[in-house]
């Protein structure tokens, strides 16, 4: 079980990260749970890292086996197997299907975690500046047409990225803020 540090290195990107989530307050037990869960199976939490990174991190490494098990669509951008329980579906995530997933998020924000991309870009939309073959250049155009420069995009792409084991310095600790 990967779970979420209480401090997380996107803070450090982007004070607003997860701003949006503020008050709110975590379901009735949940610290319980949590407890439990790391009481009965074998868990990791990594300083400054959210679960997903950690997920990230692990099925990315040099000769890993593990499969990821979510729904998040976020898992999606991880070159990996993915398991997704609600649909009973084992996905084989390609590097292209990852890039093209990353690109996407990085276009489309994720307003639950407090991230916007472009305006007015949907999923939809993101496919058709995407195309079949996903470049930067593409997502730079984009943030450029909307009146966006370059270093805002990065940022974006810096909060959408799921760590992978090539971003994360396990000796040190140090995360390596994605760059194009």
């Amino acid at each position: 079980m990967c779970i979420s540090d209480k401090k997380n290195f996107r803070k450090s990107v982007r004070n607003d990260y997860k701003s949006n989530r503020k008050g709110s307050r975590k379901p009735l037990g949940y610290g319980a749970l949590l407890e439990w869960v790391r009481e009965t199976n074998e868990s990791i939490t990594v300083p400054f890292l959210e679960a997903d990174d950690v997920m990230g991190i692990l099925a990315t490494a040099p000769n890993s086996r593990s499969i990821i098990v979510s729904d998040d669509k976020d898992m999606r951008t991880i070159p990996s197997k993915l398991y997704r329980p609600t649909n009973q579906e084992l996905i084989d995530v390609t590097p292209a299907m990852a890039l093209s997933s990353f690109y996407t998020q990085v276009l489309v924000g994720d307003p639950v975690d407090g991230y916007k991309g472009v305006p007015k870009c949907g999923p939809v939309t993101a496919a058709k500046i995407l195309g079949n073959r996903p470049d930067w250049s593409q997502i730079k155009a984009a943030y450029e047409k909307a009146g966006m420069c370059e270093e805002e995009a990065i940022v974006q792409a810096q909060l959408a990225r799921i760590l992978h084991y090539d971003d994360y310095l396990l000796d040190t600790n140090e995360i390596k803020l994605w760059r194009p």
